[in-house]
């Protein structure tokens, strides 16, 4: 687009061109401007109008460019929202997913443990058993012991008899 300095030329006045001929049959060469009701606009006021016209198609394509710029951000953001939030879906479906897995675990080696826990109890009962067992056959070896030693007392006595008698001639 040119700038609007190419415009501006103070030798010639420039008038706005009416689209219907003049009644009286005579040329048209006076230009009207019709927003301002026929009067005769100058070329400072043609440059300067042409220049604002310049400015603002100027701001309203900066502006096109702002608004498009600011959808494409906010397409941009609104899309990142949307990722993250299927993301923070995923996340609690697997947290759910893991919540359950460690459910399942746990209670699994909750069972173990019960499980080792009453073997545990079990050994438990079997060693107490065996050692009242072991208690009982100590007490038994011991009065077997003791017999042992009054029947090896009393077979003694019995040969110190035997041999009194038969030295006593019996």
């Amino acid at each position: 687009m040119p700038c609007f300095c190419q415009f501006f030329n103070k030798a010639k006045q420039y008038r706005a061109v009416s689209s219907a001929p003049k009644s009286d049959g005579a040329s048209n060469t006076d230009q009207t401007d019709p927003i301002r009701g026929g009067s005769a606009v100058s070329a400072s006021e043609l440059v300067q109008l042409k220049a604002e016209v310049w400015t603002l198609r100027n701001a309203l394509s900066d502006a096109t460019a702002v608004n498009n710029n600011m959808q494409d951000a906010i397409t941009q953001a609104v899309a990142e929202k949307y990722e993250l939030l299927d993301e923070l879906q995923r996340a609690k479906s697997e947290i759910a997913t893991l919540e359950t897995e460690r459910r399942k675990e746990r209670n699994l080696y909750c069972q173990e443990k019960d499980k080792f826990l009453q073997e545990i109890a079990s050994y438990r009962v079997k060693i107490n058993e065996l050692s009242f067992l072991v208690d009982k056959i100590s007490q038994q070896n011991i009065d077997l012991k003791q017999s042992l030693f009054e029947a090896n007392d009393t077979v003694c006595k019995i040969g110190h008899k035997y041999m009194k008698l038969k030295s006593s001639g019996y």
